[in-house]
Order: structure tokens, then C-alpha cells, then sequence
């Protein structure tokens, strides 16, 4: 199925001028966004609707993710001396399919050069007949309308030449591929929402700032908050007939939403354009309320804390090496006993890594400040699962805590500054060295203590980690042969 064209003398292809392609297949196992950049497109001469993209993993995918990437050169993972090219079946407008190809890019040297496909390019593959094809998975074929070429979700394939052998998994999950050929554009419809800040009126009622940002394409944002036990489906669906009340901003900017009691919140965004509804996001927010207590913890057991155990990324763990931390406390919150934390950790952070453990050892970490500040912001904690990087959850296991982290900026777990697997071994329980620390801590008068470091762990605690990596995520179990 992969191949790689060389361009060689004259052809039954033109050039038939600038467009668009928004990349939807390579982002299914490397957490590189799906940006929107220009290509060359050309057209046959000879079957009208049949068109291809120059290099479409070239230069110009290279610069649109060097941010997420961490790197400017794209020449250390982009086959440079040989032209690819993506070549798209549209003769159908109702039909479009996707020839298959290499992709000319290597992200992990150890797993090789990508290769993509349709769904409907792998049948006909092994023998399929389009007829047959069309009549069986009308599901797969994408679309061209107004001049924007779009394929359905999950009707890619995506392979690593080493990796199980190059087997094909599905990709562009997400539906957003999508090609427009010369003189259209494909709107950018992107809508961002941060947290920003705790506001408390007079009247002691709690307002979450959130900070909008817009695509260039986004005319307004109907939202409303959910509560930890809403619904977010029949909330998103109640803005747009109008049953749900809804707030309403029509630029870039922060808005103020008020809410209870502490908990996770979901925004419900409904993005418009053209007086119509384009798309729908949502947002989840850890909120605290500003009358709650401070939470009172007691020490339980002291243990050794190991950061970059394991390496699941492109680039280095946190501190660059294995890094231990010895004879660090673990407590029990007096309140919850199924929540817990380990302190200090990361540069002397009091509070700690936070968690919560079910009854079947399986752990939750949910976005915890770790102290450490990045040169865009502060560095927070994620578990892989609850970041929906990957079907891999942190579990307690014979006196050993797994952790498997995202270390990212808040509320962005896909492009992070590392993704590990960190652990917590319990050395001794709690006796009458630890009396003192097992009187009742409240976090809010944590006193300083020290922590055996390496000199690695110093230095990198001392400086503004720049450095972001990539992770590599999970391949789902399941692949076409």
C-alpha cells in the first residue's frame, strides 16, 4: 500500500495552484495538533476529479508544527530527497476517496516512515470492486462541496513501516481532514477556553473567569457551565433550540460564568457562523469554591519517589535522567480516604502530587500544579487516562505506586514537556519518627523540609523548562491486515 513517487519527466499531471490541507492522520499517534497550511495542489489531465498534493508532509507541515514539536529543523524527520504525494479521487464528489502513500516523515526513528490510506484505497487493495465498496461502506467516502474536500472519521488508516510488522490502524478519529483545492479556504471554526482566575462578589457568590479565544472564522459562542453531575450532551443541545439558557460572546475576550460548590465543571461551548451553529466544544474545569475549609491530611507511610522511570515521549523525561527523591511522606486525607498525596515533590513543593485511588488501585492525578514553571506558564500533572492520551491507568501494586504523567501547561495535555512513568515505593510506615508529621497538616501552613535531590534535579528546579516533547500515543490493540 505505501509507495514513494519520484517525479521523472512528463506526466499526466498539472499544476493547478495553492490550497489547503488540514491534517488529521499523523496527529492519531503523535500529539501535533492538526494545523492548516498551504500545498501545492495538481490535477490530471487525463480523469477529471482526480487531484494530489506535492509533498503534503513537507516543508510546510514542518513549519506549521515546529511549536508542538519542540524543533525548527524538519529536515531530521522529513525524507527530503524523494517527492510524495497524496492523490485523491474526487471524480465522485459524493465518493472521494484517498490513494494510499508513504508519507516521506519518520517522528520515531525506532517505529519508521509513516504511511496513510483510505479505507475504501485498502479494500480496493485486495481486490474490492468500488461498486461493492460503495454499496457496503457508504460510511467511508468523503465529500467535495464548494470546492473543500473532507473525509469522514475514522476513514483513514495509519502505519509505521516497523512498527507490528507496518499492520494499519485507523486514524483521523477526530473528522478533520480535509483538502481545498485552489480558490477556497477551509474555515477555521477553533474556539480555545482557559481558566484564568477566581473572582468572589460582595455577595459572596464565586465567578470563573475564562478567557475566549476565537478562529479568525468564529462569529460568536453561545456557552453555559455544567455542573459536575449535568449533562453535557442534552446542555449542548438545549443552547441550540433555545430550552437551555445560554450566555453569549461575539469576539475574543473574558467572560465571567458563576458557580457552587467545588467540583469539576464543564463549559458548553456552541460555536456560529453565518447565523448557524458550525460546531460545539467543551471545556473541563477544576473550580474551587472559596468557602471551603482547608483540607487536613495524615502521614501514613514514607517512601522513595522516582521521576522518569519510563520514557513515553519523543524527547527526554522531566529532569533529563532517572531522578530519585528519598524518604518522601505519603498522606491520607482526613476528610476523603480514597485521596492521598505524596510531598514534597518536584521544586519543593509543599502540597505535592495530589491523587486519588479507587478500591481497585487504580489512581486519578488531575491536573496538579507542580510548582514548576515552564516560560508560557506553570507546569501541571495528568495521568494518561484522565488526559485521553492513552488506555494506560496508574494503579498501586504490592507496595508500589505507578504513575504514568503528562507533565503540561494547564488544561493542554497533548503537547507536554514530558510524558513518564513515575513511581512512589513504600519503604517503612509511619512510626515514631514520622509523630510529628502525622499531627494534622493543613495545607495552607505546610512548613518547608528538605528532600535528598540529585545535583540534575537542582539545576533543572533552579531553571524555566522550555523544552517540549512529544508523546507517542497508545496504539489501540485492534489493526487491518
Amino acid at each position: 500500500m505505501s509507495s514513494c513517487q519520484i517525479t521523472a519527466g512528463v506526466t499526466a499531471w498539472v499544476d493547478y495552484g495553492k490550497g489547503y490541507y488540514r491534517e488529521d492522520i499523523i496527529s492519531t499517534w503523535y500529539s501535533l495538533g492538526h494545523p492548516v497550511y498551504d500545498v501545492v495542489i495538481q490535477k490530471n489531465t487525463v480523469k477529471d476529479g482526480l487531484y494530489r498534493i506535492v509533498n503534503p508532509y513537507g516543508k510546510s507541515y514542518g513549519n506549521a508544527i515546529s511549536e508542538a514539536l519542540g524543533e525548527d529543523d524538519w529536515a531530521d524527520y522529513y525524507d527530503y530527497d524523494n517527492d510524495y504525494f497524496m492523490e485523491i479521487d474526487a471524480s465522485d464528489p459524493n465518493a472521494v476517496y484517498v490513494m494510499g502513500s508513504a508519507t516521506g516523515a519518520t517522528v520515531d526513528p525506532a517505529s519508521g516512515m509513516i504511511s496513510y490510506s483510505s479505507m475504501v484505497a485498502y479494500y480496493l487493495s485486495k481486490g474490492q470492486a468500488l461498486a461493492d465498496i460503495k454499496a457496503a461502506h457508504p460510511e467511508y467516502f468523503g465529500t467535495l462541496k464548494d470546492g473543500i474536500i473532507t473525509m469522514p472519521a475514522g476513514s483513514m488508516l495509519i502505519s509505521e513501516e516497523n512498527y507490528n510488522d507496518g499492520a494499519w490502524y485507523v486514524a483521523a478519529k477526530n473528522g478533520l481532514f480535509a483538502v481545498a483545492l485552489p480558490g477556497s479556504v477551509i474555515a477555521d471554526y477553533s474556539l480555545d477556553v482557559t481558566y484564568v482566575g477566581r473572582y468572589t462578589s460582595a455577595e459572596n457568590v464565586d465567578y470563573a473567569r475564562l478567557e475566549f479565544t476565537f478562529g479568525p472564522d468564529v462569529e460568536s459562542v453561545k456557552y453555559a457551565l455544567v455542573a459536575p453531575d449535568g449533562d453535557v450532551d442534552a446542555t449542548a443541545a438545549g443552547i441550540q433550540d433555545g430550552s437551555v439558557e445560554a450566555a453569549e460572546i461575539s469576539a475574543s475576550g473574558t467572560a465571567e460564568v458563576a458557580y457552587g460548590a467545588s467540583g469539576k465543571y464543564t463549559l458548553v461551548a456552541v460555536v456560529y457562523a453565518g447565523g448557524e451553529a458550525v460546531g460545539v466544544e467543551a471545556f473541563t474545569f477544576k473550580l474551587q469554591s472559596s468557602g471551603d475549609t482547608a483540607e487536613t491530611w495524615t502521614a501514613i507511610f514514607i517512601g522513595d519517589y522516582t521521576y522518569g522511570a519510563q520514557n513515553y515521549s519523543t524527547g527526554s523525561v522531566l529532569f533529563g535522567e532517572t531522578v530519585t527523591d528519598n524518604d518522601l511522606t505519603l498522606y491520607q486525607s482526613d476528610s476523603n480516604p480514597n485521596r492521598y498525596r505524596i510531598a514534597p515533590l518536584w521544586n519543593e513543593n509543599e502540597v505535592g502530587l495530589v491523587f486519588e485511588m479507587d478500591d481497585n488501585g487504580v489512581i486519578t492525578v488531575d491536573g496538579v500544579e507542580t510548582g514548576l514553571v515552564s516560560s508560557e506558564g506553570m507546569i501541571y500533572a495528568t495521568d494518561f487516562v484522565t488526559g485521553e492520551l492513552a488506555n494506560m491507568p496508574s494503579y498501586y501494586e504490592e507496595g508500589v505506586f505507578y504513575f504514568y504523567l503528562a507533565y503540561h501547561l494547564e488544561g493542554d495535555t497533548q503537547a507536554g514537556f514530558a510524558f513518564e512513568q513515575d513511581t512512589f515505593t513504600l519503604t517503612a510506615q509511619a512510626q515514631a519518627a514520622m509523630k510529628k508529621a502525622a499531627k494534622k497538616f493543613t495545607v495552607k501552613k505546610a512548613a518547608k523540609r528538605s528532600s535528598k535531590r540529585s545535583a540534575a534535579k537542582k539545576a533543572v528546579a533552579k531553571k524555566i523548562i522550555t523544552k517540549q516533547h512529544i508523546m507517542k500515543l497508545q496504539r489501540e490493540k485492534a489493526s487491518l491486515r
